[in-house]
C-alpha cells in the first residue's frame, strides 16, 4: 500500500510524492556521499568544485531519491524567483 504526501511550495507549486524509504546508512566518503535507503536502495552524490558539505550531501541525496532533476531544478528556480533581490546578490556573490 503506498502513502502519498502532498507539499505545497514556492508560488502554488505543489509535489506530490509517494512516502521514501527511511535512511538506513549514510556513508561519507568525499567528495562521495552515499545514502542506504531501508528497501535496499542507493542514491550516490558527488561533491563538485566546492568544499565538501555532509549536510548539503545527505540533503542531495535525499533529493536525488524522491524526486527527479527537472522537479529539483523547478522547485529551486521558484525559490530563486521568491527571493527579493537583497537575497539574490547574497547568493550571486557566494558562486
Amino acid at each position: 500500500m503506498s502513502t502519498f504526501n502532498t507539499f505545497d511550495l514556492f508560488g502554488g507549486w505543489t509535489l506530490t510524492m509517494e512516502r521514501v524509504n527511511k535512511p538506513k546508512q549514510v556513508i561519507f566518503n568525499p567528495p562521495y556521499t552515499i545514502v542506504v535507503f531501508d528497501d535496499g536502495s542507493k542514491s550516490i552524490v558527488k561533491c563538485h568544485n566546492e568544499e565538501f558539505d555532509y549536510e548539503k550531501g545527505l540533503m542531495a541525496a535525499i533529493c536525488k531519491k524522491v524526486m527527479t532533476r527537472s522537479d529539483f531544478e523547478r522547485m529551486m528556480n521558484k525559490g530563486i524567483e521568491s527571493l527579493d533581490n537583497k537575497q539574490k546578490k547574497t547568493i550571486e556573490n557566494k558562486e
